[in-house]
């Protein structure tokens, strides 16, 4: 290749004179045809002009005839792109344009749009999170579908014309209303008590059963001590006091004897009553007879102390005998008298009823006498739950 000398004058060139314009030639061998500067200067400004038309239509959102996939603007629209007036403010991720007329306007995906608040009546802010939940996009250009977006976003309501889009969830759907959960009360177990109640229990060796008279606190281990196991499990009885003052051998008589000491200065709100096998004994087999007619007036003797000194509930549980032998067998017609008397007491006096005699009878028809009681007197542990049974279905529910 030859070297072009740019600074070459023709002969009778004058000083100042500009050169007669002529082509540069360029060579690349020898016999090859000319190239003239102005046709590479043209060459390669073609070269360009088709680079930044390419590199203007990738960053335009202009999208191939060919079915290519959607490609979000990142840099801003050429000048044949007009932004419509919208109500809803612009995601910064995203622009919407609309296009000449005649233009077919592409699908656009929506990643960002604020969702009008149906339940408000306001917008919310453009920076809010978007709901998880709903993944769909909200714009569709006419006669298109609306392509599902990956980015999560939000269904908002554009104004552009010509734009369809779905319909914001009804506020019943986008919100929940949560109404304080009202606080339920356990449903009482036993109505007819209440924690203040304090209960005594009063009578013989059958309500004793083998409590330690020395600890005033000491249930023993007969129906006494199950009833207050079960009101136990009755929260809305905790703190209810119960106390067992059964002595063994004791008669109706030794209940008026001890009355004040075991009765009124325990300041009790219910009081049940539970004597008379011992008066029975008495009677037929320990040669120490008490009357009918004694028995029943030292029973109203209690029993209008009760009323007019302490004014508590009372509760009166028929004397109880299951008998194991012929000889206990005959003490049954003297036993039925004094129960006949305590359930008239009852009616009389206004106080409840526990017929805890037929409870057992009832009982050792199952299971025989000598499971209720061994010694046909002092239930064990079947009598005992059986007595404590009685009690609670009259008095406490």
């Amino acid at each position: 290749m030859k070297r072009i000398d740019l600074t070459t004058k023709n002969q009778g060139d004058s000083v100042g004179e500009q050169p007669p314009h002529r082509d540069i030639e360029i060579f690349s061998s020898p016999g090859a045809r000319p190239v003239s500067v102005g046709a590479v200067s043209a060459l390669l400004l073609s070269i360009v002009a088709f680079i930044a038309s390419s590199l203007l239509f990738l960053f335009t959102g202009e999208q191939a005839h060919t079915g290519g996939g959607t490609i979000l603007s990142t840099i801003a629209a050429p000048s044949y792109l007009t932004t419509p007036p919208s109500t809803a403010p612009s995601s910064p991720s995203s622009s919407r344009s609309t296009f000449p007329s005649g233009a077919a306007m592409p699908a656009i995906v929506s990643t960002n749009v604020p969702t009008a608040d149906s339940s408000a009546g306001r917008q919310n802010d453009p920076s809010a999170k978007p709901s998880p939940g709903n993944t769909r996009s909200a714009h569709t250009a006419e006669g298109a579908t609306a392509p599902s977006a990956s980015s999560g976003g939000t269904t908002g309501k554009p104004s552009v014309a010509g734009v369809t889009t779905e319909p914001a969830p009804s506020s019943s759907s986008e919100q929940t209303t949560d109404s304080p959960v009202a606080e339920t009360t356990p449903p009482r177990l036993f109505p007819q008590l209440t924690a203040s109640d304090r209960l005594l229990f009063y009578g013989d060796s059958v309500t004793q059963a083998g409590r330690d008279t020395a600890n005033p606190t000491d249930l023993g281990y007969g129906y006494v001590a199950d009833i207050a196991a079960t009101l136990a499990t009755d929260p809305a009885l905790s703190g209810i006091t119960v106390m067992n003052r059964g002595i063994n051998g004791d008669g109706i008589v030794n209940l008026v004897y001890r009355f004040d000491r075991d009765c009124l200065a325990l300041e009790p709100t219910i009081v049940t009553i539970l004597i008379g096998v011992n008066d029975t004994m008495a009677t037929t087999d320990w040669g120490n007879p008490v009357s009918l007619e004694q028995f029943e007036a030292q029973y109203r003797t209690v029993l209008s102390a009760i009323r007019d000194q302490i004014g508590a509930r009372v509760v009166l549980m028929t004397p109880v005998l299951t008998p194991i032998d012929e000889k206990q067998t005959s003490w049954l017609p003297d036993l039925d008298a004094r129960i006949d008397i305590v359930k008239r007491l009852a009616g009389e006096y206004g106080a409840l009823l526990v017929d805890t005699n037929t409870a057992l009878d009832q009982l050792a028809a199952e299971i025989g006498p000598w499971a209720v009681a061994e010694d046909g007197v002092h239930p064990g542990a079947q009598g005992a739950a059986a007595l404590a049974n009685a009690w609670i279905d009259a008095v406490a529910r």
